[in-house]
């Protein structure tokens, strides 16, 4: 039978880098996540100022 070639031994026992990496990736796909979300809410309420000023531009105006 052949050696396996190309695999890497894993983790030791104990080793608590490869946690730290995975920890580390989750925060910054938190705060990515979160700077998106900051971004979407200001386009949405840029988007409605924009609306309502424009709603305010074309109301028909009362005859008095």
């Amino acid at each position: 039978m052949e050696p396996l070639t190309g695999l890497r031994p894993g983790p030791r026992v104990g080793d608590t880098s490869h946690h730290k990496g995975v920890s580390m990736k989750k925060i910054l796909l938190v705060m990515i996540a979160a700077a998106g979300a900051v971004v979407a809410r200001k386009k949405i309420s840029e988007g409605k100022a924009e609306q309502a000023l424009w709603a305010e531009a074309t109301d028909p105006v009362a005859k008095i």
